[in-house]
């Protein structure tokens, strides 16, 4: 296996001190330099490396030159086969002095063994603290398999780790490198470099008294003959050449290579060797080859031109010059070739010639508009400077003129808002809101009216008493009178519906009807009223839709318990419950559709329980109903059903769907819906009397479905806001009857 050595720089001297190395960037792959052979150690190089480790001195005082030791790797080209972009040679490269760098270790070992260290002596980390003292280590005798361990000495030596620098710096790859390092200001010699010999001045001797000079001899003088150098010729392929900086980083990294025809693909010693060959031969002065001194190689191409062109010069030689020239393959296809590039490039000539000429007016017209610029600036200023007077009362003129302008936009706007409000006033009596307020008038000021007639009816039913006895009947019989009811007029129910028009008949002053047309929205309260006997005792009145006045309606009633249907009370403008608003009168309302219908307010829907109707089904086979008259009931007492239905809810209502119940009021209020008293509570009483007369039958999921469906989620239609509503779809996904009417086309305003 290939092996070779590379050089990391950690920290530089600066100082005294060293300071970690932070041009790293520098050298691409690992930050790391390729160590080389230096041409006099080329046989021990290897050893020498490996006697080292893996920390070493590199000192460059000697040779600042920028390519003196570090130059660009040729081998390198960015791939996998060679990752180091720059090379160093091996004679500076040099073992750090014993006593300089100090591997620390964690922890000591209780038997002394730890890894091999890469350091001749070691400190001894302990709870995050690096001690003084530091410790020798001596081999041990391992196993083949297992790690190379030594055993550190017993003793140590006392080390100035305060003056110490110690540092944690990564080392190749993933390795982190932990050491001590003396500052260089404490070292005499960093490295195994010799030290430099100074030489001793030789020893003055005393001075000696002169001793009498001979008279001088004139010698005539021969010239000076110069000692002749020795022959060196320098290698002027190693001199750098300039590199072209548009070529790319590859390319660049190429052309900085030097020497004789590198010739890729020869070893690094081949060409070290080579090197050094050339050097000593030509320091010796060896003779040069002949053939680096001989005629230069002429152009083969440069040839053949000369002989083109000699012959072309003999008139009589062109016509068989051409044939020739002909008859060599391709040779035409290729001259028209060449003719067509010199054809292109002269056409790119005179194209870019144009665009120069083209820039240069382009500039020759930017200084003009510049030019132009600053004499109109110049002419501003002047004409500023010449007129300032005349611009001035010119400036108090525009400011009055811009106030009287505002003053006028003001009385504009005020003629405006007049325009619109007259506007507004002759929309309303067009459009029917001056009837509406005028209705909302005159309802107000008969509010003592009503409230006086409905104290004189009270008080004469009171002082006549009532006519006809009500009797007490259990919710069951109620039940079974409804069903009994129904049938008569040949509408076939089953119990639990009548159970659950009972409970919402009991619990609530107010049952609105909906359902669309042919559902029997306005037949059930009359049958209602019928199973209650207060029919043929003439205590059920309906008003027709538009209605003007209910009280002249209802006067026979005279305040007594009654129950009055409001037929289709949203098929007609003004309020519906306009003189039905009597305390003692069950009400029943039933409204139309969307289609047909106009929007009921949440106060409506929030009085009571809304129960929606439906036509028979297509699939059912169809046939005229056997009616029966129906055998007369006595007058049921209402408010006796209605303590009734509330005693019996409280003995059967379940801990679970009074759980369900509060959860579902919780999550209402997450989304900022929150629910009134008495839904609440009609609610709570609807699902414990409905358990109480299903009894087997009842599915406690189902009724708590109908109570929603019925008494909470109408009023949540009409009022919350349309954010809200797409949050409630979820919370009532798994209530069939709640997500059935979401679906259905109610009065509501959204």
């Amino acid at each position: 296996m290939k092996s070779y050595f590379r050089f990391k720089p950690l920290l530089v001297e600066q100082e005294g001190k060293y300071v970690p190395f932070e041009d790293g960037e520098a050298y691409p792959e690992d930050g790391c330099i390729r160590i080389v052979p230096d041409k006099n150690e080329s046989s021990h190089f290897k050893a020498r490396m490996r006697r080292i480790g893996l920390f070493s001195v590199v000192d460059l005082t000697a040779h600042p030159n920028e390519n003196d030791k570090i130059r660009p790797n040729k081998n390198y080209h960015g791939d996998a086969g060679e990752q180091n972009a720059n090379i160093i040679y091996s004679d500076v490269v040099r073992e750090p002095a014993c006593d300089m760098i100090y591997e620390i270790v964690s922890g000591m070992p209780e038997d002394g063994l730890i890894p091999k260290p890469h350091t001749r002596k070691v400190l001894v980390r302990a709870d995050g603290v690096v001690g003084g003292i530091a410790y020798a280590w001596e081999a041990v005798e391992a196993e083949a398999s297992a790690e190379e361990t030594v055993r550190l000495c017993a003793e140590g030596e006392a080390c100035p780790i305060d003056e110490m620098q110690v540092f944690e710096i990564p080392g190749f790859r993933t390795e982190t490198l932990y050491f001590a390092v003396k500052p260089s200001s404490m070292m005499d010699q960093v490295s195994d470099l010799p030290p430099e010999k100074v030489e001793k001045p030789a020893p003055v001797a005393p001075a000696e008294e002169p001793a009498p000079q001979p008279a001088p001899v004139v010698v005539p003088v021969a010239p000076a003959v110069q000692e002749e150098k020795p022959w060196i010729t320098h290698d002027a392929t190693m001199i750098p050449q300039p590199v072209d900086m548009r070529l790319t980083p590859m390319q660049r990294l190429i052309a900085a290579q030097t020497g004789i025809n590198p010739r890729r693909g020869r070893s690094l010693q081949e060409l070290i060797e080579d090197k050094w060959q050339q050097s000593r031969l030509n320091q010796l002065g060896h003779p040069v080859n002949a053939i680096a001194t001989g005629d230069p190689v002429a152009n083969p191409v440069q040839l053949a031109v000369e002989a083109v062109r000699s012959a072309w010069n003999n008139p009589d030689m062109r016509t068989p010059l051409l044939k020739s020239l002909s008859g060599i393959e391709e040779f035409g296809i290729s001259f028209k070739e060449c003719r067509e590039i010199v054809r292109k490039s002269t056409i790119e000539k005179e194209l870019n010639e144009l665009e120069a000429q083209r820039l240069k007016m382009l500039s020759e017209m930017e200084q003009l508009r510049k030019g132009r610029d600053d004499l109109r600036t110049q002419l501003k200023q002047e004409i500023r400077r010449d007129e300032a007077a005349a611009f001035a009362e010119a400036v108090k003129k525009t400011e009055a003129a811009k106030a009287a302008q505002a003053e006028c936009e003001k009385q504009a706007e005020h003629a405006r808002d007049a325009v619109r409000s007259a506007q507004e006033a002759l929309d309303a009596l067009s459009n029917g809101e001056l009837e509406r307020k005028l209705c909302e008038f005159a309802n107000n000021s008969r509010i003592l009216e009503q409230l006086q007639r409905i104290k004189e009816r009270h008080e004469k039913a009171d002082a006549a008493g009532s006519d006809t006895i009500a009797e007490k009947i259990s919710l069951e019989a109620f039940v079974a009178r409804i069903i009994d009811a129904f049938a008569a007029e040949g509408w076939v129910i089953d119990h639990a519906f009548a159970a659950n028009l009972a409970v919402c008949t009991a619990l609530s002053q107010v049952t609105v009807f909906g359902g669309p047309a042919g559902s029997g929205k306005s037949s059930a309260p009359a049958l209602i009223a019928e199973a209650l006997g207060w029919k043929s005792a003439g205590k059920f009145a309906r008003i027709a839709p538009g209605c003007k006045d209910a009280q002249a309606a209802l006067g026979h009633l005279e305040g007594r318990p009654a129950l009055v249907l409001l037929d289709d009370a949203n098929t007609a403008p003004g309020d519906p419950f306009r003189g039905a608003s009597d305390a003692a009168w069950k009400l029943c309302v039933s409204i139309q559709d969307a289609e047909a219908g106009r929007p009921v307010n949440a106060n409506l829907l929030d009085k009571g329980f809304a129960i929606r109707l439906a036509r028979p089904a297509s699939d059912e086979k169809w046939q005229p109903a056997q009616k029966t008259p129906a055998a007369p009931v006595p007058p049921a007492d209402l408010e006796a059903l209605q303590a009734e239905a509330r005693a019996i809810a409280a003995d059967y209502m379940s801990d679970a769907l009074a759980e369900r119940m509060n959860k579902l009021r919780s999550t209402l209020a997450e989304q900022g819906l929150s629910l009134s008293r008495r839904a609440l509570d009609d609610t709570w009483y609807y699902c414990g009397a409905m358990l109480a007369l299903l009894k087997g039958d009842a599915n406690a999921d189902e009724i708590f479905d109908m109570a929603v469906a019925q008494r909470i989620l109408p009023a949540l239609l009409a009022s919350a806001p349309i954010e809200a509503l797409v949050q409630l779809k979820p919370i009532i996904k798994n209530m069939p009857n709640c997500s059935a009417l979401l679906t259905q086309p109610l009065p509501v305003m959204l």
